[in-house]
């Protein structure tokens, strides 16, 4: 006698399936379907997917020194400026320097201030990516020595230290951005001694929103101030300082401000007074933090630009216009990353 062949099974199985297969296949096509589309003979339910485990991807970097000039002395430079002292983190974080050991030097330019475009004494450049709990963590210290830019911009000193925490539990999940120091020692133009100071705002942790916020209240604030003084000011009297901006992007995903409070009438007033090159023009304020410094360039303080994910910051960005054309940044440092999924 034959073995028995009991046709409940796949029978079973294959009707669980019918609704995924077109009428007419056999009951071994049915089976052959059912275990590949996680059909369960034991429950008939497809198996479900288990969450993924969330990831964080950290994104921090610093360096000292970087740009790219397009002329020197009306001359296509011989070399680009190089970045220098660079580091960066993996996603995975970690730790990361770069360094600057012995002066460095660059566009050799022979005016009557400099002989070279820019020199550093030396630069330290450090971020680490750290996990405190449920919390991600990127630190960036900068540091830079005996900076000159054309003889006209000098520091003997520049550091920033920045932290950036992002949590992946909890109702407060938004990157909190903190700016721990940013200080220069002894930075002069022009021989005129100017000491920025850091913005409240950057001096606890805040958050893009929070930062965002702020930056709208001060916008609106200047604005009352400028109605109230009758539309003018010394140095908006001459028609030549933009309007205030509250910095926001088109889309406001951005906010482009300073990490410092803005250059005060009194700076500028020294450096009228103390000016080396009456002939090229007059020192004036600039919207966004900074300094339009005659027969230079335009000087800003602290450039900070954010995200609800990020903060890129460079302590001095230049913008060179003779002798020397071309952005220049000094003392860059970015921060924190993104989680997943």
């Amino acid at each position: 006698m034959s073995p028995r062949h009991s046709p409940t099974p796949p029978a079973w199985l294959a009707g669980r399936c019918l609704g995924r297969l077109a009428s007419g296949l056999t009951v071994a096509t049915a089976l052959a379907f059912g275990v590949a589309s996680g059909c369960s003979s034991a429950s008939g339910a497809p198996t479900e997917k288990s969450p993924e485990k969330a990831q964080f991807f950290y994104s921090a970097g610093a360096f000292a020194v970087g740009g790219a000039i397009t002329q020197i002395n009306g001359k296509p430079p011989a070399e680009p400026l190089l970045v220098q002292a660079a580091t960066l983190l993996p996603p995975s974080g970690g730790k990361g320097v770069g360094r600057i050991e012995k002066a460095f030097q660059y566009g050799p330019v022979e005016t009557k201030d400099a002989k070279w475009v820019i020199t550093v004494g030396s630069a330290s450049a450090e971020v680490n990516g750290t996990q405190d709990g449920d919390c991600h963590v990127t630190t960036v210290t900068n540091t830079i020595t005996d900076l000159n830019v054309l003889g006209r911009i000098e520091a003997a000193r520049l550091v920033i230290e920045a932290e950036s925490r992002h949590c992946l539990k909890g109702s407060a999940r938004e990157t909190r951005f903190h700016v721990v120091r940013a200080t220069f020692d002894g930075l002069r133009i022009d021989g005129v001694l100017l000491q920025p100071e850091l913005a409240k705002s950057f001096a606890g942790a805040q958050t893009f929103s929070e930062l965002a916020a702020g930056q709208q209240a001060a916008y609106e604030r200047s604005q009352r101030e400028h109605a109230a003084a009758g539309g003018t000011s010394v140095a908006a009297a001459d028609g030549r300082r933009p309007g205030p901006s509250d910095g926001m992007s088109l889309d406001r995903r951005l906010l482009l401000t300073s990490i410092f409070a803005p250059v005060g009438e009194g700076q500028l007033n020294d450096l009228q007074k103390a000016n080396k090159h009456p002939e090229a023009g007059r020192y004036r304020l600039l919207a966004d933090n900074g300094i339009h410094v005659p027969d230079l360039g335009n000087v800003h303080f602290g450039r900070c630009l954010v995200d609800r994910d990020k903060r890129e910051t460079v302590m001095l960005h230049l913008e060179l216009g003779s002798p020397v054309k071309g952005p220049i940044d000094i003392g860059g440092e970015y921060g924190n990353g993104v989680d997943y999924p």
